[in-house]
């Protein structure tokens, strides 16, 4: 289930939409930005992405391993050299 967590002024949980199922075994699943989480399997370095939009709905996008085996850490980029994206803040 997909849902929008409220703020100060509209507290409060609103589901959105079901989604699923889900291949299973996944060791890490990580919030790159804009709702693209990528999904990384250790056993086997096996990688997906895929995107929540703003109704809710899930949508797999592409696979994008194999990645070295047995990572126990995988965190979100937050800026990519040579890219064009902008470094974060010292």
């Amino acid at each position: 289930m997909t849902g929008r967590v409220g703020d100060y002024d509209n507290p409060g949980f609103t589901s959105l939409q079901n989604v699923g199922p889900f291949s299973t075994g996944w060791t890490h699943i990580t919030s790159v930005r804009d709702g693209w989480l990528l999904f990384y399997r250790a056993s086997d370095g096996y990688a997906v992405t895929g995107r929540f939009g703003a109704d809710g709905a899930f949508t797999s996008q592409r696979n994008v391993g194999p990645f070295a085996l047995g990572w126990n850490q995988v965190v979100p980029a937050l800026w990519v050299i040579g890219t064009g994206t902008t470094p974060p803040p010292q």
